[in-house]
Parts: structure tokens; C-alpha cells; sequence
């Protein structure tokens, strides 16, 4: 755990070094962290039919454009994607049901390769691919085959492929070297952690006490690491039998402690966004420090009404929260209809909403850093 920060390290030590040369044609006088925009994976509704898309809020004209996948590509992004990253000059989108991995080109939007995970990983380890992370030239990909394949930038073909548990969901490298997975089991219970080790390509997989349905890791300021861990249901009636919550790994991975009721969480310098909505109730907003152990209320200045998932910006800390709409009948989320996206100040104030696409599930920003010359 003493690694948590070895790239951020890396990072001012770079900057530092980019500064110190010296080129008369072209002097490069630092590195830029930059944050132009962010992308809404839209899932659509598998059952009614109803494809996803990819929706585009652009921060220079502060405007949402709708379907920039389908527009620039004449076809649609397909059935239920779930998850998508920028990742140097391209977009990664996994599409669930298509299983499918669409490379785009960060502006243009225009399709550089569809990889097909079935194709890459066989038919039962390349189905439903579910979420994507990059790191070090490889864009990591879990399916519910219970793989994670690890696709080359450059060429996408595959470079490893790694065994985890069963349903694989969310993932975090830590340190360079460690990609931690969390195995859902579908959220029938048993669910655990797997730890590959990308330098010598061995799995470690560990029932951790307390979580039952991981669904993603991040790291507090306390450089601890956190997991979500929704509930499991009755496979029958669907009934919940735990709690959705947030929980703090000990070292080990042996067991862990819970932190606060959470269907969603969003963490911005190590602290954490807390958005807590069973079902039929009200949803409640906290904030959580690590290193001070406190939470206190978070107080928006307007509240979505049906949450649905929250991210936040990490250069420019702008809090995008998802949300369904109301349905006709009064009595729920319409999970047919747009859906929208409110934009908040880490205080809770809100600047902006914007409309999205059917059935709103994850955020993505078109963020990092650029070298900066005269």
C-alpha cells in the first residue's frame, strides 16, 4: 500500500524533467493537466429493446450533443453498453450484449476498430464485456466469461489474458502493477477480489469478510483501499438480502469495515461523494473524509430525482450526477425515457443540467496531461 502514489510521484517528477530540457526549435516547458469534456455512457433498455448511446457535454460551449457515436458513424453503439475511458487519443467503449470493445477517435468520434471480445477471448470467456481501465500501453477489459484480457493499444490484439472470479465488474490499478477486480457473482452472494500482478502475470483471488457483491475499488486519502459492495438479491423474487454499502479493505484483503450505507460513490482527493437510494426511498448525500474518520451531510442545491451513478472530474472537480426521470404514472424512474445529468460545485451547488440518453450509467472524461512547449 506504500506504492498508492508511485504515479503521482512520477508525474511531478516528470514535470520536473520535461522543465529542466531544453530544445531551441522546440523548448518544452512543462507538463499541462488538461479536462475538455465528458461522456455519458448511455445503456439504453435491453429489455424493451431500446439501444445506448454516447452523449458528449463539450465545457467550452457547455452544451450536450446527443448519439455523437451514431452520428459520426451511421450506426448505433448497439445493446446496453456499460462502461468507456479516453485512453491517449482514443475512446474505449465496452458494449454488454454486443460484446464488443468500439475504439473511437477521441474527436472525431469516428470508429477505429470494433474488436470483437467473443472473437478475442472465445465465446464463453468474451461475453459481456463489462468495464475498461488503461494503463501502461494496455486497455484492460473484464467479461462476465470471468477473464480479464489485456488489448494492445497500438495493434488490439490481445496481450494477456488473466482467469478471475466469476462476474467481474469494476477494477483499479494501483501502483503500476496491481489490477484489482471485483467479482460480482452476479449478485448471488460469494462474490470476491482477484489481484493480478501485471508484471508477472499471476492471479490471486481472496474471499474478503463483509463484501458479498464488489462492484469497484478507489483509494482514500488515507491511501487506503475502498470497495463498493452492492446487495445480494433472492435469485427467485430479486428481493434484496444485504445492504448496499461502502467498505475499507484491511492490507490483507482479508476483511473488511464497513464506512456507509452507498449505492454510489464518487471520490475527488481521496474523499468521498456519497449517494445512499434504496429502493422506494428517498436518496441521502454525505460526504466522507479517510483521514479525519467524520462524514457530514452534503446539502445540493437541487437534488436529481432518481439517482442512478455519480463521477467526478479529476482536474476540474466539476460532480456529474446521473438520474432517471419520472415515470407518467408518478410511481417510479421511467427507465423507457432520456434520462439527464446534473452537474454540481464540490460544495453542492449546482451549475448545470444536461439531457442524456436512455438509462444513464456511467461517466467518462476526456482528461489527462499534455506536454507543454513555447
Amino acid at each position: 500500500m506504500k506504492k498508492l502514489f508511485f504515479r503521482l510521484t512520477m508525474l511531478v517528477v516528470a514535470t520536473a524533467l520535461f522543465t529542466a530540457c531544453d530544445n531551441d526549435d522546440n523548448p518544452i516547458t512543462g507538463i499541462q493537466l488538461y479536462s475538455e469534456g465528458a461522456f455519458i455512457v448511455n445503456s439504453g433498455n435491453m429489455t424493451n429493446k431500446i439501444d445506448g448511446s454516447l452523449t458528449f457535454v463539450d465545457y467550452k460551449t457547455n452544451k450536450a450533443t446527443q448519439k455523437v457515436f451514431q452520428t459520426a458513424n451511421g450506426v448505433s453503439l448497439g445493446n446496453t453498453p456499460n462502461d468507456g475511458l479516453v485512453y491517449g487519443n482514443k475512446i474505449y467503449v465496452a458494449v454488454d450484449q454486443e460484446n464488443t470493445v468500439e475504439v473511437l477517435d477521441k474527436t472525431t468520434f469516428k470508429r477505429l476498430k470494433q474488436i470483437k471480445t467473443t472473437e478475442l477471448l472465445g465465446t464463453t470467456e468474451g461475453k459481456s464485456p463489462r468495464h475498461v481501465v488503461a494503463d501502461n500501453g494496455k486497455v484492460y477489459v473484464s467479461t462476465f466469461g470471468g477473464v480479464v484480457a489485456a488489448i494492445d493499444t497500438v495493434d488490439f490484439k490481445l496481450a494477456a489474458k488473466y482467469k478471475v472470479g466469476n462476474y467481474p465488474e469494476g477494477m483499479l490499478v494501483v501502483s503500476g502493477n496491481s489490477l484489482f477486480v471485483a467479482n460480482s457473482n452476479y449478485g448471488k452472494g460469494g462474490g470476491n477480489i482477484s489481484v493480478i500482478n501485471l508484471d508477472n502475470g499471476s492471479v490471486t483471488t481472496k474471499d474478503v469478510k463483509g463484501v458479498n457483491n464488489p462492484q469497484g475499488f478507489y483509494i482514500g486519502n488515507d491511501r487506503r483501499l475502498y470497495v463498493l459492495d452492492w446487495a445480494t438479491y433472492d435469485p427467485n423474487t430479486w428481493a434484496a438480502l444485504t445492504e448496499n454499502n461502502l467498505r475499507r479493505l484491511n492490507t490483507d484483503l482479508s476483511t473488511s469495515e464497513k464506512v456507509a450505507d452507498a449505492n454510489y460513490v464518487a471520490v475527488f482527493k481521496g474523499v468521498f461523494m456519497i449517494i445512499n437510494a434504496p429502493y422506494g426511498k428517498e436518496a441521502t448525500y454525505s460526504i466522507y473524509s479517510p483521514t479525519e474518520n467524520a462524514t457530514k451531510s452534503w446539502d445540493l442545491t437541487d437534488k436529481v430525482e432518481f439517482p442512478c451513478g455519480a463521477k467526478i472530474d479529476p482536474v476540474r472537480g466539476n460532480v456529474f450526477i446521473m438520474s432517471y426521470h419520472k415515470s407518467q404514472d408518478g410511481n417510479g424512474p421511467d427507465y423507457n425515457a432520456d434520462g439527464y445529468v446534473n452537474l454540481y460545485k464540490i460544495s453542492g451547488t449546482k451549475t448545470a443540467t444536461y439531457n442524456v440518453g436512455v438509462g444513464p450509467v456511467a461517466v467518462f472524461f476526456n482528461a489527462g496531461f499534455r506536454v507543454v512547449t513555447e
